[in-house]
């Protein structure tokens, strides 16, 4: 296993290849977004990228620093059925700005106090 496989399965990110990590007041995890491979109405194989919007998201803190994903997400056209579609991520479904997993802890941590308690533990707005 190399050490990309072991950064994704810590941070539960497999759809990110991760190429760099920096570490200052907070950690910035910059990678790619595995491709899509066919169509997701006709499974037409033939797909092309044509064009991608750099996303920066909240992830999970790393030893008490905010932690943020950056990456390229692909929009995509099939060559078959002419559909435009957006790359499908598994760590980003419920929300544009925050991971699964941030929203999901955010969640859990609203849960027996409130809001805007969890607003400024968490650094973000409500």
């Amino acid at each position: 296993m190399n050490s990309s496989d072991d950064i994704n399965k810590l941070l539960e990110i497999p759809d990110l290849i991760v190429k760099s990590i920096e570490i200052e007041e907070k950690v910035i995890i910059q990678g790619e977004c595995k491709e899509e491979t066919q169509c997701i109405h006709c499974g037409h194989t033939e797909i092309k990228c044509y064009k991608g919007k750099e996303k920066t998201i909240r992830h999970l803190d790393i030893c008490g620093k905010r932690c943020y994903l950056e990456f390229n997400h692909c929009s995509y056209q099939c060559k078959k059925c002419g559909l435009h579609f957006i790359q499908r991520l598994s760590f980003l479904n419920w929300a544009k700005h925050y991971t699964d997993h941030f929203v999901k802890m955010s969640v859990d941590l609203v849960r027996g106090s409130s809001i805007v308690h969890v607003s400024s533990l968490l650094k973000e707005p409500y």
